[in-house]
This record gives C-alpha cells, structure tokens and sequence, in this order.
C-alpha cells in the first residue's frame, strides 16, 4: 500500500530564470550605445581537463548487543587543468566587453587536492524499537574554475572542507507510531556559494560558516486506513565571516560584508503534514487512496546579497490526490492537483547589477494531472 500513496511534498523546479533577464540585458546594451553598423563578441573559452583517484575503507565493530562502532572513510585526490580565456573580436567586442565588466585574459592553471574525509559513529540500541546514534565526519568538496569569470581573479574558487556532529533517535514503527528526531551542526570553512552578479554567473567562497538545527519526522498508521505524516525543522545558518560578498544591486560598491548574517535559502522553520486515506471500495475490492498535504517555510533570501526584494516571505502550499488501483496493486491511476489555491511563489531570484535590474522565477501555478502506471 506504501507504493500506492503519492508523494505530494512539492520539489518541483520552476520558471526558467535566464530567459527573464532577457530585458535587463537587452537595456544593459542599449546603454552601450554599441554602433549599429559594427559587430563583435567578447569569447569565453575554458578547456578542462580533470583526473580522480579515490580509496573508500568502512570498519564496523559489534562491541556488544547494545552497542555498534563504525568508522569509515575516503581518501581522494583530484587534478584539475585549466585553459582559460576572454578575447574580444570585432568593432565592438572591447565595448560590450566594458559594459560587461570584463577584461581580456588567459589563464593557464593546475589544481591538485588531496583530502581524507573520515566518519566515526556510535549506534546504541536503546530498546527493541528504540535506538540512538552519534556521527561525527569531516566533508570535503573540490574547488575548481568559473567558466564564465570576468576577471582572472574569479577565474577559480577554492575547496569547502566542513566539520559535521549528529546525534539522533530513531523510533521503530510501535501501535503504528515511527518517528525519529535528529540535531546537528556543521562548521564549514570556504564555503562555496553561487551568485550572479552583475551579468557574471560564479562560484566564489566565504570563509567560515556554520549551520545548526533540529529534524523531526513522525508517522502514525491508524488500522482504519489512515496514514499522518508530518515533517518538521529547525535551522540556525549564519555566516561567521564573508567579508567579499557581492553587494545588492542598489548598491553603488563593489562588496558588502555578510559576516554574522543568515545564508541564503535558509528558512528558520520548514515543514509539511500530510494526510492520507487508503481504503478498498466494496462490491469491487478495487483499492483507493486519497491525500492531502500542506507544506511551508518561514522567510528566506534568495539571492547571495541577502537583497530583501529578492527573498520569499513565508509560504504555505497545498497539493492533493485521488488513485485508484488493481487488486495487485500492478496498474495504478492518479489525477494529482498541486498547489491548490494558485499562490506565488518565488524559487529563485536575481539580480543585474550594472543596470539594477531583478528578476525571480516562481514554482508552477496550480495545476491538474493525471499519472497512469503500471509496475512490472
């Protein structure tokens, strides 16, 4: 019956964002006053030439019956080769290159990594249904080249290392009852963030971060057919020093410092409830099942300047569906209805900074669907 429930937590993609900057940059060239008789590009060029060797090792230790020890790991190095460059053509490649905020460049780089990213944890079996855990790892992701950089300085960003400890519990299904609750925090030092800015799309690093939060997940299964799931967290995100971040588009300065500010697409408070009836009509013995769920977030910026016009203020969406199966469970039929009452709803957002332009794409308005399966 589990196959049969349709997930409704909404984790669909939405507007294409680059087609709507189209205006901004259309009005960006205008103020170019580029001669109409003229022609010129400005070229990006990145040859990339990447190698990765890496060891995964995993040791696990049943020190009694209540107690389990396990550490794992991963050593890697990666090799990266760059060819990089911007060359301007034409009457009028150096002017678009100059409302651009670019300059013309070739770099020739080679990045080397090595890293060892451990993970130890501590499974105690508290009861038969009962357990807890505590997790301490160490992460790592590799730095690399922006393929669009304007400058040589943004050219490349340096690897994220982070520093993770959890410790949860977790709860075996009891009288239809499972859940599990789960704290955490992470230090990362170089974190890599992606920003556009200005009309320059990179990858750049903010020196130290942190995150930290509560998770708690619950499900309840009634005999009667009636299944509640809920899911709710809490997160605490800030950066503890990014002095170099991009400043808003209103600005008339080049970098701002967000150090001791939230991190973007952090919401404080995120959950969802959802609620589902399964049941087999009679007379048919057909199986049907019908859900509802309400899904949301507190406010949160969208963009890496924290720019308050491009955040979402806190949200609530409803999805719902019907379906209907055969006595196997083999063909299924679901007519699925998504963000029920219509409201906007802004996933992504940006801005152009030289000519002070926003622009944001949404998640999909309501819709209607029917989804016919079948399960070999």
């Amino acid at each position: 019956a589990n196959d049969f429930l349709a997930p409704l937590v909404d984790h669909a993609t939405g507007l294409p964002l680059a087609g709507s900057l189209s205006p901004a940059l259309n009005a960006l060239l205008a103020a170019a006053q580029i001669d109409p008789l003229g022609s010129g590009q400005s070229r990006h060029r990145l040859l990339q030439d990447q190698s990765s060797t890496a060891v995964f090792a995993a040791l696990r230790w049943d020190a009694s019956r209540l107690l389990r020890l396990q550490l794992d790991g991963r050593l890697a190095r990666e090799i990266k080769r760059g060819d990089q460059s911007i060359d301007f053509n034409g009457t009028t490649g150096p002017a678009l290159g100059r409302v651009l905020g670019e300059e013309e460049y070739r770099l020739l780089a080679r990045r080397s990594e090595t890293d060892f990213s451990p993970r130890a944890s501590a499974i105690v079996q508290l009861s038969r249904v009962l357990s807890s855990y505590v997790t301490v790892a160490q992460g790592f992701k590799s730095g690399g080249f922006n393929n669009l950089a304007a400058v040589p300085e943004r050219a490349e960003f340096d690897d994220e290392q982070s520093l993770t400890f959890e410790a949860g519990i977790k709860l075996k299904a009891i009288a239809g009852v499972s859940g599990a609750l789960t704290v955490f925090r992470t230090e990362f030092k170089n974190l890599q963030v992606a920003a556009l800015d200005g009309t320059e799309f990179f990858v750049g690093n903010a020196a130290r971060a942190r995150t930290q939060g509560v998770e708690l997940s619950a499900r309840w299964r009634s005999p009667f057919g009636i299944v509640l799931s809920s899911e709710l967290g809490y997160l605490h995100a800030r950066y503890l020093d990014y002095r170099n971040a991009p400043a808003t588009a209103s600005s008339d300065e080049d970098r701002q410092d967000l150090s001791g500010r939230v991190l973007q697409r952090a919401p404080q408070l995120s959950g969802s409830v959802q609620l589902d009836f399964i049941t087999v009509l009679p007379g048919v013995g057909l199986p049907v099942a019908l859900g509802v769920v309400a899904e949301g977030a507190t406010h949160q910026f969208l963009n890496i300047d924290l720019d308050p016009i491009d955040s979402q203020g806190a949200r609530l969406r409803y999805n719902a569906y019907a379906g209907i199966s055969d006595r196997r469970q083999r063909f299924t039929l679901r007519l699925i209805g998504r963000n029920l009452t219509d409201a906007v709803v802004r996933r992504e957002a940006a801005d152009v900074a030289v000519v002070g332009a926003h622009s944001v794409g949404l998640f999909p308005p309501r819709s209607l669907a029917a989804e016919l399966g079948y399960r070999f």
